[in-house]
């Protein structure tokens, strides 16, 4: 339970720590959507269609108190759930064919 009350879920905490994993890919290597390209050109096979499908299927409620207790180190930021939702949907507007 978190200090919110509300019951956490197996596996939330991972997934916000991926979330987070690709913020900061995004922020302070290369975008998301140029990354994928890139990947994707050189052969790897990268799912993007299944990747899409699942950015937009995150439970975000159920993420806003994972994404709080994440411990992050500088230089990056802490950030808020409603935050990586907005960055998300940006990643999925870049994405598109």
């Amino acid at each position: 339970m978190s200090a919110a009350g509300r019951i956490l879920g197996q596996g939330q905490r991972q997934t916000a720590r991926d979330l987070f994993d690709l913020f900061a890919l995004d922020r302070h290597w290369k975008p998301i959507d140029r990354f994928v390209a890139e990947i994707s050109q050189a052969g790897t096979g990268f799912p993007v269609d299944i990747f899409r499908q699942n950015l937009a299927a995150i439970p975000w409620m159920d993420l806003i108190d994972e994404c709080d207790m994440l411990e992050v180190l500088p230089p990056y930021e802490r950030v808020a759930a409603l935050d990586l939702k907005r960055f998300f949907d940006d990643v999925l507007r870049r994405l598109m064919p």
